[in-house]
């Protein structure tokens, strides 16, 4: 796909935005926000999409957010948040790591603390340059709900050197 033009869809329809496929595969680029009363909604979703292949559709706001990742050799060690209000009992955390366009694997599972923070270091396989890692949970809708819903990073690509 390098050279090729991407373009990000808001809410599967409008074009908002447009990027061009960089050597390493990545893209980069800007949208405007949407209204105010659509940005914390399941609504506020954005997908990349060149030619007949689509990204998943992501959501705007999200309530699972990893913070940093630092990448030494084979390891990658990730901090994150899962924001409030935290299901009760607090869910743990199931890290995924993408294998194909279609396949995932479980790699952890871990506890978040009370607060809802995590870090944790995972060992990507031999032979793989870039391992892509999504982590997901389940969080309570609402601080007086009881009821959980999944929740999900944006998949984390990171280069691996060995």
């Amino acid at each position: 796909l390098v050279g090729r033009r991407v373009d990000i869809l808001f809410a599967g329809r409008s074009r908002v935005a447009r990027a061009k496929v960089r050597r390493d595969g990545t893209f980069r680029t800007t949208a405007p926000l949407p209204p105010p009363d659509v940005r914390h909604t399941n609504r506020a979703r954005y997908q990349a999409v060149v030619g007949r292949r689509r990204s998943l559709d992501l959501k705007l706001h999200r309530r699972l957010r990893v913070e940093s990742v630092h990448s030494v050799g084979r390891r990658a060690t990730f901090t994150g948040r899962v924001v409030r209000p935290l299901a009760d009992p607090v869910r743990r955390i199931v890290v995924k790591r993408r294998i194909t366009c279609d396949e995932e694997q479980t790699v952890r599972r871990l506890e978040p603390s009370r607060d809802g923070g995590f870090r944790v270091t995972l060992r990507a396989p031999r032979g793989v340059g870039v391992a892509v890692y999504r982590f997901q949970t389940r969080v309570r809708g609402s601080a007086g709900g009881s009821r959980t819903y999944p929740t999900f990073t944006l998949p984390r690509a990171v280069e691996l050197d060995g």
